[in-house]
């Protein structure tokens, strides 16, 4: 059996005794670059020769000719089309910052994210109000431990209307109309990318509450992207789930920046996935070794059995 298929059908194994213990129940220091390296916005090389590509799986590669002849383009072909083979609807994108190469799949179609949402809003408290001030202690329990009544009072105290506009302002313009009237409206993998996209430039900005997000991205709980790679790299990553129930809104996601030994680049994974965790972690081990190799950097596969998720 493929390395890749082995690793999801371990995951597919092991899912079953974590599907009970989702933290969503609200419905709709390693070799790598870090974050205090960047001193001013990466930019796309325009030096850089690359292609626009549509491979036979679907998925939408830009980058240099060689890479889609590689090992680890094939493997995340293979990863993708068994998720598909289960109708698992699927939103990816990978997007380096500093070359602007890519790797994107049904980017466009709106999916639930669940709390991976929590990211978009909190950033934009703090860009908008130079951080969370005495609810500082409600924003680092919105992220870090997904808390839905932290999120709640947030809310309350901020409002949707502002959501709303940071949203379109970043360039997420259909999410941010459902916005305006829900904490957790549909998004597709190509907009939150581009959340993640702001999200990088304020972080790393050292503007005023940009500190006390990243502190926050950096230490998230139940994130699938943080498990398999924290040990190699800075990630800064919020995931979201939720469990069947009479909202029809299953959801497993993940997103976040990785500053990956190539440099940084932002990843976003949208499920449908029943409250899986676990089974995002050979997906993004496989968008992971992509990046790298699209990239210049490591191309080892990380997921094995010895991979948890604490709290899950």
């Amino acid at each position: 059996m493929p390395v890749c298929a082995a690793a999801l059908a371990l995951a597919a194994a092991c899912a079953w005794m974590w599907v009970g213990a989702s933290l969503d129940p609200e419905p709709g220091d390693g070799a790598g670059l870090a974050a205090s390296d960047i001193v001013e916005e990466a930019s796309p090389d325009q030096t850089n020769e690359e292609t626009e590509t549509v491979t036979s799986g679907g998925l939408v590669v830009t980058g240099p000719e060689e890479f889609m002849g590689s090992e680890e383009l094939a493997c995340l072909e293979e990863q993708v089309a068994e998720l598909e083979e289960q109708d698992v609807d699927l939103g990816i994108v990978v997007l380096d910052l500093e070359t602007g190469y890519s790797i994107e799949y049904n980017a466009e179609e709106q999916l639930y994210p669940a709390s991976s949402v929590k990211a978009a809003y909190c950033a934009m408290v703090c860009e908008e109000y130079g951080g969370a001030g005495e609810l500082s202690w409600a924003l680092e329990e919105c992220l870090i431990n997904s808390s839905n009544e932290a999120y709640e009072l947030l809310r309350d105290t901020y409002g949707l209307d502002v959501f709303g506009d940071w949203l379109e302002g970043v360039g997420a313009t259909e999410a941010s109309e459902r916005a305006r009237e829900y904490g957790y409206p549909d998004i597709s993998a190509g907009e939150l990318a581009e959340v993640w996209e702001e999200i990088f430039r304020y972080g790393t900005s050292g503007e005023d509450g940009s500190d006390e997000l990243v502190g926050a991205l950096s230490a998230t709980n139940y994130t699938a992207l943080g498990e398999l790679l924290r040990d190699e790299f800075e990630v800064w990553a919020k995931p979201g789930w939720y469990p069947t129930d009479e909202y029809d809104l299953t959801s497993t996601n993940d997103a976040g920046v990785v500053f990956s030994d190539c440099g940084p680049y932002v990843i976003v994974v949208m499920t449908s996935m029943n409250s899986d965790l676990y089974g995002l972690l050979p997906l993004a081990d496989a968008l992971n070794a992509a990046h790298g190799a699209l990239c210049g950097g490591s191309t080892e596969l990380l997921y094995d059995e010895t991979v948890a998720i604490p709290g899950y």
